[in-house]
């Protein structure tokens, strides 16, 4: 457990916050000179979100397939090296249609960080132990988000100009090189599940002891893919339960993505900007640390209790919270702040639902990868237009539906969770007649 930690918990986290990094940035770097320096008008910073996210949502499923046929070690640094050096190129754009390009094909690459190496954490710990541990894998999504404030703050101050070149093409710069440094290196970290032999730094004895541990579970790690899995996944009443609790969840979150328009836009009273541009990109860390404090404080509780439903209801209920003042839009700037970073906390339900789902999903390693990367896809492929009419830039920063829909999706995520409750309830009970000799087949089946 101890070298799991170290080696492949950090590894991953490292590699999720460079991730984080590498899909965040043009974000810091919009407010930090590039919208001038590109011309940007329009809805043309939503189309930079939209344009990765339509590249992430292609590659989804392709990439949990071949984490199926081909070694997670190989399969993921490369594409991480791909996208590393594409962030690279972002620093030589000349116009915002080369920028478009380059983000779907960042997008495309990165498809395979988030879900992969949560498959891969799924192989190797057990759900005593894996809501905390995707939980801290999360929470390294939201420190690389933090570590891009700080980072395009400290570039714009200190690196503006050098060698004729804007800051924020120098935050392009730096993440190309850290995403490739981090990608060699996965070469060597990122193991093959247990019955595959493990990987490199891992003795036969540390490997045996890991099949065994899952074995003890019930978990199933080796592969039997068939295209024949997705039409048992999508005809699963199960996943659609998932997918209603899941899906609009992720949806709501996008409340959060729209904090800096806000910040740039409140004034003083004599009409001058209250906050600087390097502020602009380091309050939002206020809201990111709160966002890790909440996801790993939750996670543990409900990895020690095992209610992971009731976690998740009370933080639908801060969700909804949040969405309803943010739809009022208050004229108090504390209230709006207030609101603001209680969004942040509710992310905190993403790593415990997915590790409710691997409980629900113990003995079929395939359906646990298909039906990751599907719900994924779910969010993604809405995540691509919604920004675009829901969340215009033109609009910012309180938008006439945005705010409004969010709280739609915050109570049919309550709804979902209540649903996915009862059925692994009803599961569990018949399960409990089964084993007492009672003549019944298990829903697992």
């Amino acid at each position: 457990m101890r070298r799991l930690d170290i080696i492949l918990m950090t590894y991953g986290c490292i590699s999720y916050c460079i991730k984080q990094i590498d899909q965040s940035n043009y974000s810091s770097a919009y407010v930090s000179g590039m919208r001038e320096d590109l011309n940007m008008t329009g809805k043309e910073y939503n189309w930079l979100g939209t344009y990765f996210t339509i590249g992430y949502a292609v590659a989804l499923i392709p990439s949990q397939i071949m984490m199926l046929k081909v070694k997670a070690g190989i399969w993921l640094p490369s594409l991480e090296l791909i996208w590393g050096i594409l962030t690279g190129l972002c620093a030589i754009v000349t116009d915002v249609k080369q920028m478009y390009a380059i983000r779907f094909f960042i997008g495309f690459m990165e498809a395979s960080s988030w879900p992969g190496m949560l498959t891969v954490l799924m192989n190797w710990y057990t759900p005593t132990e894996l809501g905390t541990r995707a939980a801290l894998f999360g929470a390294a999504g939201t420190a690389g988000n933090m570590f891009t404030g700080f980072m395009q703050a400290a570039i714009y101050k200190n690196m503006q100009g050098t060698h004729g070149l804007p800051g924020w093409k120098w935050l392009f710069i730096f993440n190309c090189i850290m995403t490739i440094i981090v990608a060699l290196a996965g070469y060597f970290v990122i193991p093959d599940t247990p019955t595959n032999g493990g990987a490199r730094w891992m003795s036969k004895e540390e490997v045996q002891l890991s099949q065994q541990r899952m074995e003890r579970i019930g978990r199933e790690t080796r592969h039997k893919f068939e295209f024949s899995d997705f039409k048992k996944v999508y005809l699963d009443y199960r996943f659609w339960a998932f997918a209603l609790a899941y899906v609009p969840w992720a949806w709501g979150l996008l409340s959060t993505s729209y904090f800096n328009l806000w910040l740039e836009t409140i004034k003083r009273a004599d009409g001058t900007r209250r906050y600087s541009i390097p502020q602009v990109n380091l309050i939002p860390l206020g809201g990111y640390a709160i966002q890790i404090v909440t996801m790993l404080l939750y996670a543990r509780i409900s990895d020690i209790t095992g209610k992971r439903w009731m976690v998740c209801v009370f933080q639908q209920i801060c969700g909804l919270f949040g969405c309803i003042v943010l739809s009022v839009w208050p004229s108090s700037v504390p209230f709006l702040f207030t609101a603001f970073f209680i969004m942040f906390s509710v992310a905190a339900t993403g790593p415990i639902l997915m590790s409710w789902m691997a409980d629900m999903w113990n003995q079929y390693p395939e359906r646990r990868a298909i039906i990751t990367g599907s719900i994924v896809v779910l969010v993604y492929a809405n995540n691509a237009w919604m920004p675009l009419f829901i969340w215009p830039v033109t609009e910012a920063p309180n938008y006439r539906y945005g705010y409004k829909i969010a709280t739609m999706f915050q109570g049919v995520s309550l709804i979902g969770i209540l649903l996915f409750k009862f059925i692994d309830q009803r599961i569990k009970k018949k399960e409990d007649i089964s084993d007492d000799g009672g003549d019944v087949m298990a829903f697992s089946n």
